[in-house]
């Protein structure tokens, strides 16, 4: 009876401390940002595998265009990001970081680009589109 109690216990702790979550960061800058324009923060939708929910989590940008957020994620996945002129999902994996940035100087033709982490399918991306 031990030997099975001690053996649902220790299994019990492995597959807790395998459905913990790690950080992942999403990170940038936004090149001819001015805090004037009538944002601060932008958001991010992240998908809940267990609840199907999205969490939405808040980004401040500082008055020089940088923003940064690390959030809890269980596996790789894409979620989405929203800015005033820019809105896509993302691909981003626990325990790395993305590194994101715009240039909006030329407001009708927003430019991005990935760096840190390679995202699978996004490479760089316009405001009317991903290529």
């Amino acid at each position: 009876m031990k030997k099975t109690l001690a053996f649902v216990y220790l299994l019990c702790c492995t597959l807790t401390l395998s459905a913990q979550s790690k950080m992942a960061r999403y990170s940038g800058s936004i090149k001819g940002y001015n805090p004037d324009m009538g944002f601060k923060s932008v958001q991010l939708a992240v998908n809940n595998a267990v609840t199907g929910l999205y969490n939405s989590y808040f980004i401040n940008i500082a008055p020089d265009g940088k923003f940064t957020i690390d959030i809890p994620l269980a596996r790789e996945q894409e979620v989405w990001v929203s800015f005033p002129f820019f809105h896509s999902p993302i691909y981003i994996e626990p325990g790395k970081e993305l590194i994101q940035d715009f240039d909006i100087t030329s407001m009708p033709d927003v430019k991005s680009v990935f760096k840190g982490t390679r995202p699978r399918s996004i490479m760089t991306s316009t405001k009317s589109g991903i290529y």
